[in-house]
């Protein structure tokens, strides 16, 4: 099954505006574009889900396969030619979904031979760590991330490996950083919890709190601004101080949001048997859909399911996010939102 028809619905997103309510756009809207437009970047092999993007260009990871190389890839954020800039050691067995971010100069992967650094211009990957990443986060702080069992962190640039937390059998989902703390998901399976811990430090008992108890079952996608922390899981989109404090439900959901992006408006996510991208202000208010696929996919299965930041990437005009198939070829997209 391929998804060859996605549209986007109407020319107005039915969502609100930082144009329309007195805030300016992040970033310049790309030529011959709308507030609506909705554009293919480019195509992808099976299973992509996770994006990053910087002021000029998104880039993305090829899973591969059993013994097949990896590419990580760019694309103009306007549209233009895909580049190769690295070519990753193969898998060891299996396709594999990767978490990539991009900070400064450097894109960050993983692989088989651990974590990666990658100039965003292209070259051969460097080795900054033996043990590769569920999910990566990086700032001027340093690099985090997450082998699924622990939370990492090490300089920008490679150097001694710290161990943030350590779960002890639980899993660690996905993580974010805002400019003070990092933030991390237990996924327990039965339920789990959202933690927050100050930058540069260990976590212990002591260091870290506890900021939310998930509604039900494991967080699919997690994000952070500064002043909240947005969560989807089985109930729907929530929020919660980031400094703590009640939960709130941004949209109550029947069916599973499973990735998530959030700009200074608005958030956004996908629902995959539904087959539509949605978004609701911060601030509470009307569900909208965005862009509608060709068919409802079904849910990626358990080897492709997104476990990182950056399955949807939103720089304040446009949303960027991958349309990932179980057989064939997926699609990197971009909506402009205003």
């Amino acid at each position: 099954m391929g998804l060859f028809a996605i549209t986007a619905c109407g020319s107005r997103t039915g969502i609100e505006s930082p144009l329309e309510s007195g805030h300016e756009a992040a970033a310049q809207r790309c030529p011959g574009t709308q507030v609506g437009t909705l554009t293919k970047l480019a195509d992808t092999g099976p299973g992509v889900v996770n994006v990053a993007i910087d002021t000029t260009s998104l880039y993305w990871r090829e899973p591969g396969g059993a013994g097949l190389s990896v590419g990580l890839k760019k694309v103009p954020l306007c549209g233009g030619p895909v580049t190769v800039i690295a070519t990753l050691p193969p898998q060891r067995s299996g396709p594999s979904v990767s978490p990539v971010a991009v900070y400064g100069q450097v894109v960050y992967v993983t692989s088989s031979a651990g974590l990666l650094s990658v100039p965003v211009t292209g070259g051969a990957p460097a080795t900054l760590a033996a043990r590769g990443a569920a999910a990566i986060a990086v700032s001027g702080v340093g690099i985090y991330w997450s082998t699924g069992l622990a939370l990492l962190a090490m300089p920008l640039g490679g150097g001694v490996v710290t161990t943030v937390t350590d779960f002890g059998g639980n899993m660690i989902g996905d993580l974010a950083l805002d400019a003070t703390s990092v933030y991390w998901a237990d996924q327990s399976g039965s339920g789990g919890y959202i933690f927050r811990a100050p930058l540069g430090s260990a976590a212990t008992s002591a260091a870290s709190s506890t900021l939310a108890r998930l509604q039900v079952g494991e967080p699919y996608d997690f994000a952070v601004d500064g002043t909240n922390v947005y969560w989807s899981d089985a109930g729907g989109v929530m929020k919660a101080p980031s400094g703590g404090g009640a939960p709130v439900t941004l949209a109550a959901r029947s069916l599973p949001a499973q990735d998530l992006g959030v700009d200074a408006v608005n958030v956004y996510w996908i629902e995959w048997e539904s087959g539509a991208l949605y978004g609701v202000p911060i601030s509470g208010g009307a569900v909208a859909t965005l862009a509608t696929f060709s068919t409802p996919s079904p849910r990626p299965p358990s080897g492709f399911l997104p476990v990182s930041s950056g399955p949807i990437a939103a720089d304040g005009t446009n949303v960027y996010f991958a349309v990932p198939e179980r057989d064939g070829p997926g699609r990197i997209m971009r909506l402009t939102v205003r």
